[in-house]
């Protein structure tokens, strides 16, 4: 069951069982305020290095911010589409290179369009790759890679520094069908690409990248690998790092774990990250987020209360350095999204919204907030 999808909530905390010690731990930012009963909504959080971006989405223009220090401070916002509508945004970074990806919505269509810029140069850019939507974006050094819905179809485009608008990437590929209620999502690995999204259970296939000769690199497609095949299985997250691939997913109102340690390796058995509010109705548990380092998972949970009246929602992550034999809950919010990365072994970043509890009855002030957390 999917849960925390247009469901009615209350202002209800949450109690956070085992989390990680607070001692110490660096002060809490704002990384955008609002209104109540306005939209200001979490997109995405991404990292490399020094270099940690999050997009949101406020009212009907979307914004990038970026740090170059990990996290302590963050240059002022910067609207992606020049400042033109643009709505669900999400982000990839590899080394300075910051790319936000977003619908571009007009009076008469939906469009994919990418911005990016060196947060060190300044060099900037944007493009659209058409119609669509439903978008993710991952990098891998300063190619890009972006999927997105259209007409009932997966796709993947590729693409390598600068393009026109309208782009033509340099690699497209039609990946099929699924069931779309998920958004597909992307991330990169040691080796390429990796992909996941809903079909008759959950469909993972990675894209191996290769240099080539004369400035022209090559996508070659692994085969798909259906993962709980027949199963009642949703909202997919996954990351990679290196060979590891962790894929998070909701089943049966929790949320689940599965890893894979070298690329088009199967992946193990399932790890249980979340089974709050087991089979409560309307409630239950599914992933925001994942991110991988090491032995290091960090999995961000949007846990919904439904024996409370009305339901109350929360967000937290759950850390593992022991491949899901032990768990560790941070600090959590009520009433929005939370999602993490990884920023080295030892500590990791959050970032979270109120979006939930935007307007009436709730009068609840919209922020962005965000932290660094020692684990």
């Amino acid at each position: 069951m999917t849960v925390g999808r247009g469901i009615v909530i209350a202002i209800l905390a949450l109690a956070l069982a085992a989390p990680l010690a607070s001692a110490a731990q660096p002060t809490d930012m704002q990384l955008a305020t609002g209104n109540s009963g306005r939209t200001l909504k979490l997109g995405d959080i991404a990292n490399d290095d020094d270099v940690v971006a999050v997009v949101f989405q406020k009212r009907n223009l979307s914004y990038v911010r970026w740090s170059k220090n990990q996290g302590s401070s963050f240059a002022p916002k910067v609207a992606l589409r020049s400042g033109l509508r643009a709505k669900d945004p999400r982000v990839a970074v590899c080394d300075e290179l910051v790319f936000a990806v977003s619908t571009w919505p007009s009076a008469v269509s939906r469009n994919v369009g990418l911005d990016y810029r060196n947060v060190v140069t300044g060099t900037s850019g944007r493009f659209s790759l058409g119609a669509g939507s439903l978008a993710d974006v991952a990098c891998f050094g300063e190619v890009v890679a972006v999927t997105w819905v259209v007409d009932g179809h997966l796709w993947l485009a590729v693409h390598e520094g600068s393009c026109a608008n309208p782009c033509t990437p340099e690699v497209k590929l039609d990946l099929g069908v699924g069931n779309f209620d998920s958004p597909p999502r992307i991330s990169s690995d040691g080796n390429g690409f990796v992909a996941a999204w809903v079909t008759d259970g959950i469909a993972v296939q990675h894209f191996a990248y290769d240099a080539g000769v004369g400035g022209v690199f090559n996508i070659t497609p692994g085969p798909v690998v259906t993962l709980m095949a027949g199963k009642s299985v949703s909202l997919p997250v996954i990351a990679g790092r290196g060979p590891r691939v962790a894929l998070a997913y909701e089943r049966d109102g929790q949320t689940h774990l599965r890893t894979s340690d070298d690329y088009d390796a199967p992946f193990g058995p399932r790890i249980i990250v979340s089974s709050y509010c087991r089979n409560c109705p309307r409630g239950g548990s599914e992933p925001i987020s994942v991110d991988v380092r090491g032995d290091l998972i960090l999995v961000e949970v949007l846990r919904v209360d439904g024996r409370a009246t009305p339901a109350a929602i929360s967000s937290h992550g759950r850390v593992t350095t022991t491949n899901g034999s032990q768990w560790s809950s941070t600090t959590g919010h009520r009433g929005g999204f939370q999602m993490g990365v990884s920023l080295t072994p030892t500590s990791i970043a959050e970032v979270w919204d109120v979006h939930f509890y935007s307007g009436f009855p709730y009068d609840e002030p919209q922020e962005i907030g965000y932290h660094n957390h020692n684990v």
